[in-house]
């Protein structure tokens, strides 16, 4: 996916770079974007919201019966929920053990990880500015989430979230980390 200009958000053949889908912008000056594992699109706007586009996600099929039974909100819904109160600067996701998982940097050094897994640590000193994130196996059984983190400080950090960050980044320089957003 790329974002355009205007704050339209592209899907791309990641191969050849072929155009498979546009979707109308939904956030003014686009400074993040990416996808949780059923097709929702998660974008981060210039003043640190996030919006979702799900007009392309496909989820699980549910009866009306146990629709009218459950009236309890899935998954997706409790994180989107969730990422309407964080303000970001950065943004990306993963998915880990079926469960979508969302990391996302702010202006205080942050760094939380929503969704599947939860926690958030200081890892810098000022602004979050790029934010990666994969899932690591932990057990032959299980995985866990590993978030990357770059900040105007000039340090890339690595953290698990139930353990201390570590005290030394990956690495270090000067000027900042730059990461996706506005030039």
């Amino acid at each position: 996916m790329c974002v355009d200009h205007l704050g339209t958000v592209r899907a791309a053949d990641i191969d050849n770079a072929t155009p498979l889908a546009r979707i109308a912008a939904n956030a003014p000056q686009v400074i993040g974007l990416c996808a949780l594992s059923d097709g929702t699109v998660l974008t981060l706007d210039e003043a640190g919201r996030v919006h979702a586009d799900s007009t392309r996600a496909v989820r699980a099929a549910r009866s009306g019966t146990e629709a009218l039974l459950t009236d309890e909100p899935d998954e997706t819904r409790v994180l989107l929920d969730t990422l309407q109160r964080v303000t970001g600067t950065a943004i990306a996701s993963t998915s880990s053990m079926g469960a979508d998982i969302v990391f996302l940097g702010d202006a205080d050094g942050r760094v939380h990880v929503l969704g599947g897994a939860t926690g958030a640590a200081v890892l810098h000193r000022g602004r979050v500015t790029a934010v990666a994130g994969l899932a690591v196996h932990a057990t032959d059984e299980t995985t866990a989430p590993l978030p990357y983190s770059g900040g105007a400080d000039g340090t890339v950090r690595a953290w698990a979230p139930g353990l201390d960050p570590m005290p030394v980044p990956v690495a270090a320089r000067r000027p900042g980390v730059v990461g996706t957003g506005r030039t």
